[in-house]
């Protein structure tokens, strides 16, 4: 082989080494091409990359961008739930809490206006 291979999006290669990647890019993070760490640090796309507010994403995420027909992308979670930056499920943290509301993607509840009430979770 006359050159190294850069680690496969999705993926961790933080071993010398190593021949094929045995590390997963952790739930809740994307990882790009060339990840050599599993520790959020600041150090930009040499890491893990927390997902945005609303999003989640799952172990082994190649990107941050909702690609609905990619398993290894962002999704948006579901209504009714909050999903603050870096959630790992559909469901974020769980549901709206009462007195609240969580419209599509929010990643924090809003507070029900004068005129309306929120009775339930969610």
């Amino acid at each position: 082989m006359a050159e190294a291979l850069k680690c496969p999006g999705g993926h961790v290669c933080d071993e010398l080494g190593l021949v094929w990647p045995r590390r997963n890019c952790p739930a809740g993070h994307f990882c790009h091409l060339g990840t050599v760490s599993d520790f959020v640090t600041g150090a930009g796309d040499l890491e893990p990359i927390a997902c945005e507010a609303g999003t989640y994403c799952p172990e082994r995420s190649l990107t941050g961008v909702v690609l609905r027909a990619t398993p290894q992308a962002a999704n948006v979670c579901k209504t009714g739930f909050v999903c603050p930056r870096g959630s790992d499920k559909a469901t974020g943290i769980g549901a709206c809490p009462v007195g609240f509301y969580c419209p599509t993607r929010a990643h924090v509840g809003v507070a029900c206006p004068p005129r309306y009430y929120c009775p339930d979770y969610g």
